[in-house]
């Protein structure tokens, strides 16, 4: 006999929605340290480690610190010694991945 198809929420844990709830507020910027009250973390290492934050995740907060912070200028000037062979730098508004880790999203994403 097969067992009745589940509900969606049936199949989540509150492991996973505690882990979710931190990690999307995280992203959010909520400030770790509001959120290590909540969670009950008392380092910042531990929680970093629990939270699940993808290389797209860094790379999308890293662009926007970026365009928020520093102008086009600086970030050229910054760029053009040391990365001029290796980085696209990207127009206004724009967030370039590298391919290899376009190719790691999609082996974590199936």
């Amino acid at each position: 006999m097969a067992e009745p198809e589940k509900e969606r929420w049936e199949l989540v844990s509150s492991h996973t929605a505690r882990r979710g709830f931190a990690t999307n507020s995280y992203l959010k910027k909520i400030p770790v340290i509001d959120l290590m009250k909540l969670t009950g973390h008392q380092s910042q290492i531990s929680f970093m480690r629990y939270i699940r934050i993808t290389k797209r995740d860094t790379a999308i907060r890293m662009h926007e610190h970026i365009q928020k912070n520093w102008s086009t200028s600086v970030l050229a000037n910054a760029l053009q010694p040391t990365l001029a062979n290796t980085v696209q730098v990207p127009q206004e508004g724009t967030l370039y991945i590298r391919e290899e880790d376009k190719t790691e999203e999609k082996r974590h994403a199936s």
